[in-house]
């Protein structure tokens, strides 16, 4: 749910108290912030710009909100805009604004559930967010240009949409752990990978992923997946995908140094996908078998176009210009091909 104005954010805030076991009324009043501090539970508004020396706010409590209010945080390279100073601070709400110049955005290391919506949190020193817990929402948000990763999140179950990362040193964005969603979002040129997802069953879609200096996609753990994405110039592979019965769809993966995509161990699904212009193999699918590609072409890699190991099924299938094999097969006799064009 995207936060449109005050009333929204209030009323979520209160809630989150309540059910922490707070009195709540229909809404804790606001109050106004001019200059960094400590900040115990509470509902605020930033009134004016402010310039920081190492760390500006420090949440004293869970369930407290600040509403940055179009207004920036600068730092001097130390510190972070917002932290929890190592300490369980959960149910943050962090809206509308921009923080930049700190060693780290906003850092809530020792906290989880947090909500940021509307927010640029660029030209750190080190990661732009860091948040250490679990289930987490992070939407319209920009991380641009930060020394290290764009967004690093840990723990399970965060949720990011309609964001931006680009220009970071490290990867756009690191969401490392299971059951996490990355939707509508963009992550371009960054110095590692695009997204890095850690651990199984997380899903991408909607996603455009670009000129990034690793992987455009990387996967860990089974079942995750990726539907209606374009993922182009990876220095490495375009799509990495560790363990079994992960599945890409309707995704377009052009102009990879490596593979364009590489799916480890078995039981994976490739469907109605265009891959292109692969500095190495198309799909490289060599690391286990029991694998399904359909409905999907591939075309002018640097090596083969597709590697499969057998037992897999190839269907519907067009591979050509690659400038190894088209199909290079452990057991071609052990596959299954119905209507595979090669040339």
């Amino acid at each position: 749910m995207k936060v449109r104005g005050a009333i929204h954010w209030i009323t979520m805030t209160g809630l989150a108290a309540a059910g922490a076991g707070m009195i709540a009324g229909a809404a804790m009043a606001q109050t106004e912030l001019t200059e960094c501090g400590p900040l115990p539970v509470g509902n605020y508004e930033l009134k004016n710009d402010i310039d920081a020396t190492g760390d500006c706010f420090i949440l004293m409590a869970q369930n407290v909100a600040i509403d940055l209010n179009g207004k920036t945080i600068t730092g001097n390279g130390t510190g972070s805009a917002i932290t929890d100073d190592g300490n369980s601070r959960d149910n943050a709400v962090i809206i509308n604004g921009k923080i930049k110049n700190f060693e780290t955005g906003i850092d809530l290391g020792a906290s989880g559930i947090a909500t940021l919506q509307k927010l640029d949190v660029s030209e750190n020193t080190g990661d732009g967010i860091y948040i250490g817990l679990c289930c987490n929402n992070l939407t319209d948000v920009e991380v641009n240009d930060n020394g290290d990763d764009g967004v690093d999140i840990r723990g399970c179950c965060h949720t990011v949409v309609d964001s931006s990362a680009k220009g970071n040193g490290g990867d756009g964005f690191a969401i490392l752990g299971c059951c996490s969603t990355f939707n509508d979002s963009e992550s371009k040129d960054n110095g590692v990978g695009g997204v890095t997802m850690d651990q199984c069953c997380n899903n991408i879609d909607g996603a455009k992923i670009s000129d990034n200096g690793g992987n455009g996609v990387s996967a860990t753990g089974c079942c995750n997946f990726m539907r209606d994405t374009k993922v182009s110039k990876s220095g490495e592979d375009g799509v990495y995908m560790s363990g079994c019965c992960n599945l890409v769809s309707d995704s377009k993966v052009d102009k990879s140094g490596g593979s364009g995509m590489e799916l480890d161990d078995g039981y994976n699904q490739v469907t109605s996908c265009k891959v292109s212009k692969s500095g190495e193999t198309g799909i490289d699918l060599s690391q286990g078998d029991d694998n399904i590609v359909l409905d999907t072409q591939v075309k002018n890699s640097v090596e083969d176009g597709v590697v499969a190991d057998c037992p897999t099924s190839l269907v519907g299938l067009k591979v050509k210009k690659s400038g190894g094999d088209d199909l290079a097969m452990d057991d071609p006799a052990g596959c299954t091909l119905v209507d595979v064009k090669t040339n």
